[in-house]
């Protein structure tokens, strides 16, 4: 079960084109290679979850990270979102971004590299993974994932955002709050829809 959820993991982070293979004799002498590891958990409802992350506390601010702020959203505008929802009559929707960090590129610059999923090895332990995307476990994924929403939200959806929460959106009708990869909305039907669907053209939504 385990070996499969492993399997499941890495099979995404490829899909994700989040790393390049570069072997170890083409980087200069010295170069920190981040190590990673295997986090297991069990979701309440019995279904097992396999992550692999980068050991991030290796990392050193303004050489392979830059940014590492990211807001989390205000208990008063989920409350507000929640009251909206029960007034429209439409409810409440609620989307869950996976793998979620990895939809982030790196900012231009950061050169971080980790090594190779254990157990799934590339072209052997002579190479490494140079990320081109924001792995769990690196201190700059919260910041990359949150300015990849903010941007997509605003420049593609068409949202504001608040000025009192960075972490709430709104535009006539709708209304939005992020907490890292759940999203809550509500407001009219249609625009919730409209929503719903250019969410799920740019992310993968469970």
């Amino acid at each position: 079960e385990w070996r499969e959820e492993m399997r499941k993991e890495v099979n995404g982070l490829k899909d994700k084109c989040t790393w390049i293979l570069v072997p170890l004799s083409s980087l200069p002498e010295k170069t920190k290679i981040l190590r990673g590891r295997w986090v297991f958990a069990r979701r309440t409802n019995g279904d097992a979850k396999a992550r692999w992350v980068a050991k991030g506390f290796m990392q050193v601010d303004g050489v392979d990270v830059f940014n590492t702020f990211a807001p989390v959203k205000l208990t008063k505008t989920l409350l507000m979102i929640l009251h909206l929802g029960l007034r429209s009559g439409s409810g409440t929707r609620h989307w869950d971004i996976k793998q979620a960090f990895i939809e982030a590129m790196l900012e231009e610059g950061e050169v971080v590299y980790v090594e190779q999923p254990h157990g799934f090895e590339e072209k052997g332990f002579d190479y490494v993974c140079r990320l081109l995307r924001a792995l769990y476990g690196t201190k700059q994924a919260g910041s990359r994932w949150y300015h990849t929403l903010d941007e997509f939200m605003r420049k593609v959806c068409g949202f504001e955002r608040s000025k009192y929460d960075p972490c709430a959106y709104t535009k006539k009708g709708c209304s939005v709050t992020v907490n890292t990869d759940d999203i809550y909305g509500a407001g009219e039907g249609k625009l919730l829809d409209d929503f719903d669907r250019m969410l799920r053209e740019r992310f993968t939504v469970t």
